[in-house]
């Protein structure tokens, strides 16, 4: 070792050398962390992102579930229809019937008018 003089020149060389791969290392390692802080941050925005997406869901199956909850009131309602519609149908049939009893009393009672006239002027 120490017959070379060479040798420390040359450790020193390589003490340097290693320094430098050191200072490199360190820059890479930077750039890792950088790297990593921004896929941190991508991450948190990715989940935040899929929260907000859920909530989206959620209010959506809401939403859907009171379409459905509506759509069986409708149907309901059109069943209250068709009932309201029957019962208008039946009363607009007794109405008929009815006016076609008022029109056959009023034809009674002209016939009777007439009959009480033609009396009337035998008994003149």
């Amino acid at each position: 070792f120490i017959d070379n003089p060479n040798r420390p020149h040359k450790l020193q060389t390589k003490l340097v050398e290693l320094e430098e791969d050191i200072g490199k290392l360190e820059k890479m390692s930077k750039k890792e962390q950088e790297r990593m802080d921004k896929l941190e941050k991508v991450l948190k925005t990715a989940q935040a992102s899929l929260e907000e997406h859920k909530q989206i869901i959620l209010q959506l199956n809401t939403d859907i579930q009171q379409l459905q909850n509506s759509l069986e009131k409708q149907t309901l309602s059109q069943e209250d229809v068709a009932r309201i519609n029957k019962t208008q149908q039946q009363m607009f049939q007794q109405i008929q019937t009815k006016s076609d009893k008022i029109t056959q009393l009023e034809n009674l009672i002209s016939q009777k008018q007439t009959e009480i006239f033609l009396n009337c002027e035998k008994c003149e």
